[in-house]
């Protein structure tokens, strides 16, 4: 199926999702050779799957996640790549990451908030962002808002339908898995 006919379809069954299209994704690097796990996709593959999307006239549906606080985010998407016509671009953010090794700094951070990315805590499997009293009321923290990138917490929640985007994933790749996400709404 040619992506103008995927297009035709997604637009009939875009309706019928509540939320939006999430399309989850790691490190993003500009060389194979940076490639280090089956999460890592390479920039041109990350573009291509932006344009896609743009093609399929789906982009204002789609929200681009970034797990984890790759360095990557802030040295090859915030300000080198035009995403400003996406639903949505949100950063999780561990707070044990910041500086880390190969990972953003606070400053990095701060500086992607004000280009537009939505930061928030990524609190299942990492060190809350956050404290919150008895009634969920924000004690003191980064963010406040709580999201998750992981399958077991986040059910029926923002992040559904979320595509994890890996490594071996083709913008083709990337419309089958939408286009059967929104055909079983």
């Amino acid at each position: 199926m040619t992506p103008i006919r995927h297009a035709g379809l997604m637009t009939k069954y875009l309706h019928r999702l509540h939320g939006s299209i999430n399309l989850a994704f790691h490190d993003i690097v500009r060389a194979p050779e940076e490639l280090r796990t089956e999460y890592d996709v390479r920039l041109r593959s990350f573009t291509e799957i932006v344009d896609r999307c743009r093609r399929l006239g789906i982009a204002g549906r789609v929200r681009l996640y970034f797990d984890d606080n790759h360095r990557s985010l802030y040295g090859n998407i915030v300000g080198e790549v035009d995403v400003s016509d996406f639903q949505e671009i949100v950063a999780a953010v561990p707070l044990t990451s910041l500086g880390s090794d190969g990972r953003g700094t606070l400053a990095d951070v701060e500086h992607a908030r004000s280009a537009g990315v939505r930061i928030v805590p990524h609190g299942y499997s990492h060190v809350r962002l956050a404290s919150y009293d008895s009634r969920g009321n924000l004690l003191s923290g980064l963010y406040d808002v709580l999201t998750t990138s992981d399958f077991e917490v986040d059910v029926g929640q923002e992040l559904r339908p979320r595509l994890l985007v890996k490594a071996t994933d083709t913008a083709h790749d990337i419309e089958r898995r939408i286009l059967k996400e929104v055909t079983a709404a």
